[in-house]
C-alpha cells in the first residue's frame, strides 16, 4: 500500500470516527464529494496541499499522519482480533487451501 493509499484509508477512518460526513468535508474544503471519496478509497492521489486541507477539515487532528508520512498501524479496537489471532486465522486458511475438498461440497 502506498503512502497515498494509506493516507486516504486513515483519513476515512478518522472522518467516520468523528461522525463527519463527506458533504461536511466537501463544504469545509471546497472539494467535491466524489473526489474526496476517491482519495479515501485510494483511487485518486491527493497532493500535499489537498491532504493538508483534508486534515484541517477534521480540525487538524493529530491522529492523521503528517502530510506524506506513513503512520504505524493503530492498535486493534475493542473486539478486533489481536495480531496472534490473525496469524492463527491465516494458518487455518492455509491448511484449508491445502486440503482436498470433500465430494459433499
Amino acid at each position: 500500500m502506498s503512502t497515498d493509499d494509506a493516507f486516504g484509508r486513515r483519513f476515512h477512518e478518522q472522518r467516520v470516527s468523528l461522525g463527519v460526513t463527506l458533504r461536511e468535508v466537501s463544504n469545509r474544503t471546497a472539494l467535491s464529494n466524489p473526489y474526496i471519496s476517491q482519495v479515501e478509497r485510494g483511487l485518486r492521489v491527493a497532493d500535499e496541499r489537498v491532504q493538508q486541507r483534508l486534515i484541517d477539515a477534521l480540525g487538524g487532528d493529530d491522529q492523521l499522519p503528517a502530510v506524506g508520512e506513513p503512520r504505524p498501524p493503530s492498535p486493534p479496537a475493542d473486539g478486533a482480533p489481536a495480531e496472534a489471532d490473525n496469524d492463527q486465522l491465516i494458518d487455518a486458511l492455509r491448511r484449508l487451501g491445502s486440503e482436498p475438498l470433500s465430494p459433499d461440497w
